[in-house]
Protein backbone atom coordinates (compact mmCIF):
# COMPACT_ATOMS: atom_id res chain seq x y z
CA UNK A 1 0.00 0.00 0.00
CA UNK A 2 1.05 3.19 -1.17
CA UNK A 3 1.34 6.14 1.54
CA UNK A 4 0.92 9.58 0.01
CA UNK A 5 2.78 11.88 1.91
CA UNK A 6 0.88 14.80 4.46
CA UNK A 7 3.24 17.08 5.81
CA UNK A 8 3.40 17.46 9.73
CA UNK A 9 2.51 21.32 9.47
CA UNK A 10 -0.92 20.64 7.69
CA UNK A 11 -1.92 17.92 9.71
CA UNK A 12 -3.79 19.71 12.89
CA UNK A 13 -4.94 16.94 14.84
CA UNK A 14 -5.69 17.80 18.84
CA UNK A 15 -3.49 16.58 20.92
CA UNK A 16 -5.40 14.29 23.56
CA UNK A 17 -3.91 16.26 26.61
CA UNK A 18 -4.93 19.68 25.16
CA UNK A 19 -8.34 18.08 24.27
CA UNK A 20 -8.90 16.69 28.76
CA UNK A 21 -7.12 19.97 29.44
CA UNK A 22 -10.34 21.87 27.42
CA UNK A 23 -12.52 19.50 29.00
CA UNK A 24 -10.89 20.63 32.78
CA UNK A 25 -11.55 24.20 32.15
CA UNK A 26 -14.75 23.80 30.73
CA UNK A 27 -16.23 22.30 33.89
CA UNK A 28 -14.30 24.24 36.49
CA UNK A 29 -15.70 27.39 34.45
CA UNK A 30 -19.11 25.89 34.47
CA UNK A 31 -18.72 25.60 38.48
CA UNK A 32 -17.54 28.84 39.33
CA UNK A 33 -20.15 30.72 36.91
CA UNK A 34 -22.86 28.15 38.83
CA UNK A 35 -21.28 29.43 42.27
CA UNK A 36 -21.18 32.87 41.37
CA UNK A 37 -24.79 32.94 40.77
CA UNK A 38 -25.55 31.15 43.34
CA UNK A 39 -24.11 33.64 45.64
CA UNK A 40 -25.08 36.77 44.29
CA UNK A 41 -28.97 35.04 44.21
CA UNK A 42 -28.66 34.08 47.51
CA UNK A 43 -27.18 37.30 48.81
CA UNK A 44 -29.38 39.89 47.10
CA UNK A 45 -32.78 37.63 46.68
CA UNK A 46 -32.92 34.82 47.97
CA UNK A 47 -32.92 35.44 52.29
CA UNK A 48 -33.92 37.88 54.03
CA UNK A 49 -31.64 38.39 57.47
CA UNK A 50 -33.65 39.93 60.45
CA UNK A 51 -32.83 43.48 62.15
CA UNK A 52 -30.95 43.63 65.31
CA UNK A 53 -33.88 43.27 68.27
CA UNK A 54 -36.17 41.03 65.50
CA UNK A 55 -35.64 36.78 66.13
CA UNK A 56 -35.53 34.33 63.69
CA UNK A 57 -38.96 32.96 62.33
CA UNK A 58 -40.07 30.83 59.52
CA UNK A 59 -41.86 33.53 57.48
CA UNK A 60 -39.02 35.48 56.18
CA UNK A 61 -41.38 38.04 54.49
CA UNK A 62 -43.13 38.76 57.63
CA UNK A 63 -39.61 39.95 59.54
CA UNK A 64 -39.23 41.83 56.05
CA UNK A 65 -42.02 43.67 56.48
CA UNK A 66 -41.71 44.54 60.15
CA UNK A 67 -37.85 46.16 59.77
CA UNK A 68 -38.99 47.97 56.71
CA UNK A 69 -41.40 49.72 58.65
CA UNK A 70 -40.85 53.01 60.66
CA UNK A 71 -43.57 55.36 62.10
CA UNK A 72 -43.28 58.51 61.19
CA UNK A 73 -45.11 61.88 61.82
CA UNK A 74 -45.70 65.14 59.76
CA UNK A 75 -46.57 68.31 61.29
CA UNK A 76 -47.62 71.21 58.88
CA UNK A 77 -47.73 74.80 58.72
CA UNK A 78 -48.95 77.10 56.68
CA UNK A 79 -49.87 80.75 57.17
CA UNK A 80 -49.98 83.54 55.40
CA UNK A 81 -50.78 87.95 55.53
CA UNK A 82 -51.85 90.23 52.89
CA UNK A 83 -50.17 93.78 53.54
CA UNK A 84 -52.00 96.83 52.05
CA UNK A 85 -50.84 100.27 50.43
CA UNK A 86 -51.66 102.81 52.36
CA UNK A 87 -55.13 104.01 52.19
CA UNK A 88 -58.02 105.51 54.33
CA UNK A 89 -60.84 102.40 54.34
CA UNK A 90 -58.37 99.95 56.98
CA UNK A 91 -55.70 101.29 59.71
CA UNK A 92 -54.29 97.57 59.93
CA UNK A 93 -52.21 97.64 56.96
CA UNK A 94 -51.15 94.08 57.42
CA UNK A 95 -54.51 91.76 57.13
CA UNK A 96 -54.50 88.32 58.67
CA UNK A 97 -55.36 85.35 56.78
CA UNK A 98 -58.85 84.16 55.31
CA UNK A 99 -60.33 86.93 54.16
CA UNK A 100 -61.46 88.30 51.03
CA UNK A 101 -59.13 91.37 49.87
CA UNK A 102 -59.21 93.94 47.69
CA UNK A 103 -57.12 93.78 44.56
CA UNK A 104 -56.24 97.38 44.46
CA UNK A 105 -55.26 97.73 47.97
CA UNK A 106 -52.76 94.31 47.89
CA UNK A 107 -49.10 95.36 47.82
CA UNK A 108 -47.52 92.64 49.54
CA UNK A 109 -48.31 89.02 50.76
CA UNK A 110 -46.16 87.40 53.61
CA UNK A 111 -46.37 83.64 52.93
CA UNK A 112 -44.98 80.92 55.91
CA UNK A 113 -44.09 77.93 55.15
CA UNK A 114 -43.38 75.16 57.62
CA UNK A 115 -42.81 71.79 57.84
CA UNK A 116 -41.98 69.10 60.33
CA UNK A 117 -40.51 65.50 60.22
CA UNK A 118 -40.53 63.35 63.32
CA UNK A 119 -39.77 59.65 63.50
CA UNK A 120 -39.49 56.99 66.05
CA UNK A 121 -35.97 56.61 65.72
CA UNK A 122 -33.15 58.52 64.66
CA UNK A 123 -32.34 58.85 60.88
CA UNK A 124 -29.76 60.22 58.85
CA UNK A 125 -31.17 63.11 56.80
CA UNK A 126 -30.02 65.40 53.44
CA UNK A 127 -32.80 67.56 52.50
CA UNK A 128 -33.60 70.55 49.59
CA UNK A 129 -35.74 72.59 49.31
CA UNK A 130 -37.16 75.64 47.06
CA UNK A 131 -40.02 77.74 46.28
CA UNK A 132 -41.43 78.22 43.16
CA UNK A 133 -44.36 80.21 41.15
CA UNK A 134 -46.54 79.47 38.27
CA UNK A 135 -48.51 81.91 36.86
CA UNK A 136 -51.74 79.83 34.79
CA UNK A 137 -54.43 81.79 32.58
CA UNK A 138 -57.44 79.73 31.82
CA UNK A 139 -59.61 80.22 28.58
CA UNK A 140 -63.07 81.55 29.56
CA UNK A 141 -65.19 79.33 28.13
CA UNK A 142 -63.24 76.02 29.11
CA UNK A 143 -61.68 76.40 32.25
CA UNK A 144 -59.36 73.88 32.46
CA UNK A 145 -57.76 74.78 29.42
CA UNK A 146 -54.84 76.45 30.17
CA UNK A 147 -53.71 79.73 27.80
CA UNK A 148 -50.59 80.99 29.20
CA UNK A 149 -48.54 78.68 31.90
CA UNK A 150 -45.20 81.05 33.26
CA UNK A 151 -43.08 79.84 35.95
CA UNK A 152 -40.73 81.72 38.20
CA UNK A 153 -37.64 80.26 40.60
CA UNK A 154 -38.87 82.59 43.76
CA UNK A 155 -36.41 80.77 46.34
CA UNK A 156 -33.34 79.22 45.17
CA UNK A 157 -32.59 75.64 46.34
CA UNK A 158 -31.49 75.38 50.23
CA UNK A 159 -29.60 72.33 51.13
CA UNK A 160 -30.23 71.65 54.69
CA UNK A 161 -27.22 69.43 55.46
CA UNK A 162 -26.19 66.17 56.72
CA UNK A 163 -27.92 65.29 60.06
CA UNK A 164 -28.56 62.54 62.30
CA UNK A 165 -31.80 63.28 64.45
CA UNK A 166 -35.28 61.87 64.61
CA UNK A 167 -36.94 65.58 64.04
CA UNK A 168 -36.47 67.94 61.06
CA UNK A 169 -37.79 71.25 61.37
CA UNK A 170 -38.57 73.32 57.89
CA UNK A 171 -39.63 76.96 58.27
CA UNK A 172 -39.46 79.23 55.36
CA UNK A 173 -40.77 82.90 55.02
CA UNK A 174 -41.43 84.56 51.81
CA UNK A 175 -42.46 88.48 50.41
CA UNK A 176 -44.53 87.76 47.33
CA UNK A 177 -45.00 91.16 45.33
CA UNK A 178 -48.62 90.31 44.24
CA UNK A 179 -48.98 93.46 42.07
CA UNK A 180 -46.12 92.60 40.06
CA UNK A 181 -47.75 88.99 38.77
CA UNK A 182 -51.15 90.85 38.82
CA UNK A 183 -49.73 93.24 36.22
CA UNK A 184 -48.22 90.53 34.25
CA UNK A 185 -51.62 88.65 33.72
CA UNK A 186 -53.10 91.99 33.02
CA UNK A 187 -50.87 92.58 29.84
CA UNK A 188 -51.17 88.93 28.59
CA UNK A 189 -55.18 89.12 28.74
CA UNK A 190 -55.36 92.55 27.16
CA UNK A 191 -52.67 91.74 24.33
CA UNK A 192 -54.49 88.77 23.29
CA UNK A 193 -57.92 90.30 24.23
CA UNK A 194 -58.16 87.40 26.69
CA UNK A 195 -61.25 87.39 29.58
CA UNK A 196 -60.51 84.13 31.14
CA UNK A 197 -58.96 83.93 35.62
CA UNK A 198 -55.40 84.10 36.08
CA UNK A 199 -54.17 82.28 38.95
CA UNK A 200 -50.97 82.40 40.40
CA UNK A 201 -49.61 78.96 42.26
CA UNK A 202 -46.66 79.58 44.74
CA UNK A 203 -45.47 75.75 45.94
CA UNK A 204 -42.52 74.84 48.20
CA UNK A 205 -40.68 71.67 47.41
CA UNK A 206 -38.94 70.03 49.44
CA UNK A 207 -36.76 66.81 48.98
CA UNK A 208 -36.31 64.54 51.82
CA UNK A 209 -33.77 61.60 51.94
CA UNK A 210 -33.15 60.05 54.59
CA UNK A 211 -31.16 56.47 55.83
CA UNK A 212 -32.00 53.91 58.18
CA UNK A 213 -28.85 51.40 58.77
CA UNK A 214 -28.51 50.16 54.90
CA UNK A 215 -31.96 51.09 54.00
CA UNK A 216 -32.85 54.58 51.73
CA UNK A 217 -35.94 56.23 51.48
CA UNK A 218 -36.80 59.27 49.69
CA UNK A 219 -39.86 61.57 50.34
CA UNK A 220 -41.17 64.76 48.24
CA UNK A 221 -43.61 67.29 49.80
CA UNK A 222 -45.19 69.96 48.53
CA UNK A 223 -46.53 73.30 49.91
CA UNK A 224 -49.04 75.59 47.93
CA UNK A 225 -50.71 78.46 48.04
CA UNK A 226 -53.12 79.48 45.31
CA UNK A 227 -53.97 82.95 44.78
CA UNK A 228 -56.68 84.39 42.16
CA UNK A 229 -55.25 87.11 39.92
CA UNK A 230 -57.16 90.07 37.97
CA UNK A 231 -60.21 90.49 40.04
CA UNK A 232 -61.68 93.00 41.86
CA UNK A 233 -61.68 90.51 45.15
CA UNK A 234 -59.79 87.30 45.82
CA UNK A 235 -59.17 85.08 48.22
CA UNK A 236 -55.80 82.97 49.23
CA UNK A 237 -55.93 78.94 48.92
CA UNK A 238 -54.22 76.41 50.85
CA UNK A 239 -53.10 73.09 48.62
CA UNK A 240 -54.15 69.75 50.53
CA UNK A 241 -51.06 68.63 52.96
CA UNK A 242 -49.96 65.13 52.96
CA UNK A 243 -51.34 62.80 56.31
CA UNK A 244 -50.18 63.72 59.56
CA UNK A 245 -49.49 60.30 60.37
CA UNK A 246 -48.52 57.56 58.05
CA UNK A 247 -45.86 54.61 58.05
CA UNK A 248 -42.84 54.51 56.21
CA UNK A 249 -42.11 51.81 54.14
CA UNK A 250 -38.23 51.14 53.41
CA UNK A 251 -39.16 49.33 49.92
CA UNK A 252 -36.73 52.19 47.62
CA UNK A 253 -32.93 50.49 47.72
CA UNK A 254 -31.41 48.05 50.24
CA UNK A 255 -27.09 48.42 49.32
CA UNK A 256 -25.68 45.27 49.50
CA UNK A 257 -22.32 43.99 48.16
CA UNK A 258 -21.97 42.19 45.61
CA UNK A 259 -19.20 40.30 46.93
CA UNK A 260 -18.39 39.90 51.04
CA UNK A 261 -15.63 38.29 52.15
CA UNK A 262 -17.33 34.83 53.75
CA UNK A 263 -18.84 34.37 49.95
CA UNK A 264 -14.99 34.82 48.27
CA UNK A 265 -13.66 32.48 50.77
CA UNK A 266 -16.27 29.51 49.65
CA UNK A 267 -15.97 30.59 46.16
CA UNK A 268 -11.76 29.71 46.40
CA UNK A 269 -12.56 26.35 48.64
CA UNK A 270 -14.80 25.18 46.50
CA UNK A 271 -13.01 26.18 43.48
CA UNK A 272 -9.85 24.14 45.04
CA UNK A 273 -11.77 21.15 45.72
CA UNK A 274 -13.27 20.87 42.59
CA UNK A 275 -9.95 20.86 41.24
CA UNK A 276 -8.41 18.10 43.73
CA UNK A 277 -11.60 16.28 42.95
CA UNK A 278 -10.80 16.48 39.26
CA UNK A 279 -6.89 15.53 39.89
CA UNK A 280 -8.08 12.39 42.00
CA UNK A 281 -10.53 11.24 39.33
CA UNK A 282 -8.37 11.49 36.76
CA UNK A 283 -5.32 9.63 38.63
CA UNK A 284 -8.03 6.98 39.46
CA UNK A 285 -8.95 6.72 35.75
CA UNK A 286 -5.62 6.56 34.76
CA UNK A 287 -4.17 4.01 37.29
CA UNK A 288 -7.51 1.62 35.74
CA UNK A 289 -5.46 1.77 32.26
CA UNK A 290 -3.69 -1.14 31.62
CA UNK A 291 0.02 -0.77 30.63
CA UNK A 292 -0.51 -1.08 26.78
CA UNK A 293 -3.57 1.50 26.71
CA UNK A 294 -1.07 3.92 28.81
CA UNK A 295 2.02 3.61 26.29
CA UNK A 296 -0.56 4.34 23.10
CA UNK A 297 -1.83 7.19 25.07
CA UNK A 298 1.04 8.15 25.89
CA UNK A 299 2.36 7.91 22.01
CA UNK A 300 -0.46 9.79 20.67
CA UNK A 301 0.11 12.66 23.58
CA UNK A 302 3.21 13.24 22.61
CA UNK A 303 3.40 12.40 18.56
CA UNK A 304 -0.47 13.05 17.43
CA UNK A 305 0.58 15.55 15.31
CA UNK A 306 2.69 13.13 12.89
CA UNK A 307 -0.01 10.54 13.68
CA UNK A 308 -2.95 9.29 11.29
CA UNK A 309 -5.29 7.00 12.33
CA UNK A 310 -6.72 4.57 9.97
CA UNK A 311 -9.44 2.13 9.26
CA UNK A 312 -8.47 0.36 6.39
CA UNK A 313 -5.95 -3.36 7.86
CA UNK A 314 -2.22 -2.45 6.27
CA UNK A 315 -1.44 -5.05 3.90
CA UNK A 316 1.55 -6.78 4.75
CA UNK A 317 2.18 -8.77 2.24
CA UNK A 318 1.63 -6.51 -0.71
CA UNK A 319 5.37 -4.54 0.56
CA UNK A 320 8.39 -6.44 -1.22
CA UNK A 321 10.30 -5.46 1.78
CA UNK A 322 8.91 -5.32 5.14
CA UNK A 323 11.11 -4.11 8.06
CA UNK A 324 9.86 -4.88 11.94
CA UNK A 325 11.14 -1.93 13.84
CA UNK A 326 11.31 -2.48 17.76
CA UNK A 327 11.13 1.03 19.23
CA UNK A 328 8.56 3.63 17.66
CA UNK A 329 11.31 6.20 18.41
CA UNK A 330 13.44 4.91 15.92
CA UNK A 331 10.05 4.73 13.54
CA UNK A 332 9.93 8.47 14.48
CA UNK A 333 13.18 9.42 13.35
CA UNK A 334 12.50 7.65 10.28
CA UNK A 335 9.11 9.52 9.74
CA UNK A 336 11.67 12.89 10.71
CA UNK A 337 13.91 12.03 8.10
CA UNK A 338 11.76 10.83 5.32
CA UNK A 339 8.98 13.52 5.92
CA UNK A 340 6.35 10.96 6.76
CA UNK A 341 3.39 10.50 8.63
CA UNK A 342 2.99 7.86 10.75
CA UNK A 343 -0.29 5.27 10.14
CA UNK A 344 -2.03 3.96 13.25
CA UNK A 345 -4.13 0.96 12.44
CA UNK A 346 -5.64 -1.07 15.89
CA UNK A 347 -6.58 -4.37 15.15
CA UNK A 348 -9.05 -6.67 17.14
CA UNK A 349 -7.58 -7.57 20.34
CA UNK A 350 -5.83 -4.59 20.87
CA UNK A 351 -3.35 -5.41 18.73
CA UNK A 352 -1.95 -2.05 17.03
CA UNK A 353 0.50 -1.50 13.97
CA UNK A 354 2.20 1.95 13.63
CA UNK A 355 3.53 1.76 9.77
CA UNK A 356 5.79 3.97 7.29
CA UNK A 357 5.95 3.08 3.52
CA UNK A 358 8.05 4.10 1.77
CA UNK A 359 7.96 2.69 -2.05
CA UNK A 360 7.78 -1.48 -1.72
CA UNK A 361 9.44 -0.83 1.31
CA UNK A 362 7.53 -0.89 4.82
CA UNK A 363 8.35 -0.32 8.16
CA UNK A 364 6.39 -1.43 11.11
CA UNK A 365 5.89 -1.02 14.46
CA UNK A 366 3.45 -3.12 15.99
CA UNK A 367 2.61 -3.65 19.62
CA UNK A 368 -0.13 -6.56 21.68
CA UNK A 369 -0.92 -6.26 25.01
CA UNK A 370 0.94 -9.42 25.55
CA UNK A 371 4.30 -7.82 24.42
CA UNK A 372 3.36 -4.63 26.76
CA UNK A 373 2.59 -6.64 29.97
CA UNK A 374 5.59 -8.99 29.49
CA UNK A 375 7.98 -6.96 31.53
CA UNK A 376 7.07 -3.84 33.47
CA UNK A 377 10.60 -3.06 33.78
CA UNK A 378 11.58 -2.26 29.95
CA UNK A 379 9.25 0.37 27.73
CA UNK A 380 6.13 -1.35 25.67
CA UNK A 381 7.09 -2.97 22.88
CA UNK A 382 10.40 -2.10 22.63
CA UNK A 383 12.06 -5.44 23.62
Amino acid sequence: MKCSYYPASNFNRPKTAKRCRAKYALIISLFLLATTLGSYYAVNVGFSLPEEGHAWSEDASAISQEAAQLFAQHTIHQNYTVCLKPNDSFANLCQPDDRQYLTLLTDKINLDFGYKFTTDTKLDYNYTYKITGKLIVYDKDFKSKEILVRNYDLLDSKFGGKQSTETIDIAQSYELDFQYFNREAIVFKDENALSGEATLFVQMEIDLDAKHGSREISRAVNLDFSIPLTKQTYHISIGSQPDKDDLLEFAVIESRPFWTKKQCWIIVGASIGLIIIVALLKRHFAARKSPHERYHAKIHKEYGRIIVDIDTPLKIDGYKHRYHVNSFEDLVNKADRTMQNILCFAAPGSHVFYAITEGDNLFLHECSPQRNNHSRGAPPCDE
